[in-house]
C-alpha cells in the first residue's frame, strides 16, 4: 500500500487525491480496510503533527468513499483515533486543537453509522430514498437531523479554530 505512505507524508500540503483514491480503491478491491489501517499505523503518523492531520483527512475520505466494510472496521479503530488525538497535547506548530476536533468529528461520524447502518459512508441520495421508504420516516429524520447537528457543530468548531467564524456573530 504505497498510496498510504504517499498520502500521509510530512509535507505540509493536502494529501494528493490520486494517493487517497488509491487507498479507497484498495478497500474496494480487497473488500476490507485491514491493510489500509495496518499500513497507516506503520507510518507512525502520531510522530509528526502534519502526518497525523493528513492521516485524519485520509481516514475521513476512506470512511466516506471506501467499501462498506470500512465503516465496520473503523469502529474497531476508535482507540487509534484517540492515539492521534492524544498527540495533540504536544504539537509545536499549532495543530493540537484541529487534531482533537477532527478526531471528534470522525468519532461522531462512526457513532452515527454504527447506530444507523443503513446509511453508507457518503450519505448518498440512495440513502435518502431508503429513508423515505422507511415505515417511520420521522424517526429516521430525527436521528439524521441530530447527526447533522453534531456534524455542523464539529464543522463550526473547526472553522472557529481556523479563525474563519466568530460564534458570537452567528448568534446575533
Amino acid at each position: 500500500m504505497d498510496h498510504v505512505s504517499k498520502a500521509v507524508n510530512n509535507n505540509e500540503t493536502a494529501p494528493k487525491q490520486k494517493h487517497v483514491r488509491g487507498c479507497i480503491l484498495y478497500t474496494w478491491d480487497t473488500k476490507s480496510s485491514q491493510g489500509f489501517w495496518s499500513t497507516l499505523k506503520l507510518q507512525n503518523p502520531q510522530g509528526d503533527e502534519v502526518q497525523a492531520f493528513k492521516s485524519l483527512v485520509t481516514i475521513h475520505k476512506v470512511l466516506r468513499d471506501g467499501h462498506p466494510s470500512v465503516l465496520l472496521q473503523g469502529f474497531r479503530e476508535l482507540s487509534y483515533l484517540e492515539i492521534l488525538a492524544s498527540y495533540s497535547q504536544r504539537t509545536p506548530r499549532g495543530y493540537s486543537q484541529l487534531l482533537r476536533a477532527y478526531v471528534n468529528f470522525l468519532k461522531t461520524k462512526l457513532n452515527f453509522h454504527q447506530a444507523r447502518p443503513e446509511f453508507r459512508g457518503n450519505m448518498s441520495y440512495e440513502d435518502y430514498l431508503a429513508l423515505k421508504q422507511s415505515s417511520n420516516p420521522n424517526e429516521g429524520l430525527f436521528h439524521s437531523s441530530l447527526f447533522s447537528s453534531s456534524l455542523l457543530n464539529s464543522d463550526l468548531f473547526m472553522w472557529q479554530l481556523r479563525g474563519c467564524v466568530n460564534p458570537h456573530e452567528l448568534a446575533g
